[in-house]
């Protein structure tokens, strides 16, 4: 008998059943590796978006501490020792005016930040703070350590306590000149002596250099205190953005 003539032998119910598994169960590991894959693209997904509520959250707490630092001495304190905890980036933030009076800032972020304004009394910055300006501040009993390269800008600043002095101070100094300090003081018929002490200590640190022209923070302060513009540009004094002629 020929081969075509033989009969093809059925395939048992049995094969059929063990080849349906076969298939099923490939199928089910098929489907549970996408399943996987699905867990753990939604994982990522997930954490993406838990660091992302966080760094929003983060943001939004530094932004609301950056605005605390305009309140009470209490809430500039606390904002400010916050930022440095979290080590906030703030330099080039404008922070004119707080009150950070006694505050210890180690390792802080501030390089080219402004302090234009505020209270520095018995305060301790330390960290980065090249070009940081202290224009105008208060700095009785400061202690300062600027660990980058940078002049620190402190003309106008003055120390109004009695009896203080600077603590400590690493950094080089851009302040007022003594000599433009006493021509302003007889024109406006004040002694600048709270400014004159504080020249009187930078003068004497590493790299200091004094500057002919004074900071546009003391023009402000003092036309608030009823000085005419005219007293303040007396004999050949210079502003910062003002004009005396």
């Amino acid at each position: 008998m020929s081969e075509d003539a033989l009969e093809t032998k059925p395939e048992s119910a049995g094969g059929r059943i063990g080849a349906a598994a076969r298939k099923t169960q490939r199928f089910i590991f098929a489907l549970n590796s996408y399943a996987g894959l699905l867990n753990v693209i939604l994982g990522v997904i997930g954490a993406l978006f838990l660091v992302n509520e966080w760094n929003e959250r983060q943001e939004d707490a530094r932004m609301k501490a950056i605005e605390a630092l305009a309140g009470t001495t209490t809430q500039s304190r606390a904002a400010l020792a916050y930022l440095a905890r979290i080590s906030a980036n703030l330099s080039h933030q404008d922070l004119s005016g707080v009150n950070v009076s006694g505050l210890v800032l180690n390792d802080a972020g501030l390089s080219e930040a402004r302090f234009d304004n505020s209270n520095l009394i018995n305060a301790t910055l330390s960290g980065e703070l090249g070009g940081l300006s202290l224009r105008c501040a208060d700095i009785g009993n400061l202690s300062l350590n600027n660990k980058q390269d940078g002049m620190i800008d402190a003309r106008g600043a003055r120390i109004g306590m009695e009896g203080a002095t600077l603590r400590a101070w690493k950094s080089p100094v851009l302040y007022s000149s003594p000599d433009t300090l006493r021509v302003l003081g007889k024109n406006i018929g004040k002694n600048m002596k709270g400014e004159i002490t504080a020249v009187e200590f930078l003068a004497k640190q590493k790299g200091a250099q004094a500057d002919s022209s004074l900071p546009y923070c003391l023009y402000e302060r003092l036309r608030g205190q009823n000085v005419s513009h005219d007293n303040l540009c007396k004999g050949g004094i210079a502003w910062d953005g003002i004009s005396c002629e």
